[in-house]
């Protein structure tokens, strides 16, 4: 059965990382570990532009949306 909207956030997946370790997460934690997890590389990068002398990009979604017309 497919599984859509709320449900389909709630859903349970087991998985095992490269140490073997078995985890169970939902898809709504998962979503949220790789929007956290982008935005910490994102940070890492900015800082090394920085560091470097230069202005990093804007690279906030809602800077996106009001300049992408």
């Amino acid at each position: 059965m497919d599984k859509g909207g709320a449900e389909a956030l709630t859903q349970t997946h087991e998985f095992a990382n490269s140490k073997g370790n078995v985890y169970r997460m939902r898809t709504m934690e998962i979503i949220v570990h790789v929007i956290d997890h982008a935005t910490y590389h994102i940070g890492q990068l900015m800082s090394s532009v920085r560091s470097l002398g230069g202005n990093p990009a804007p690279t906030n979604y809602i800077h996106y949306l009001r300049t992408k017309e």
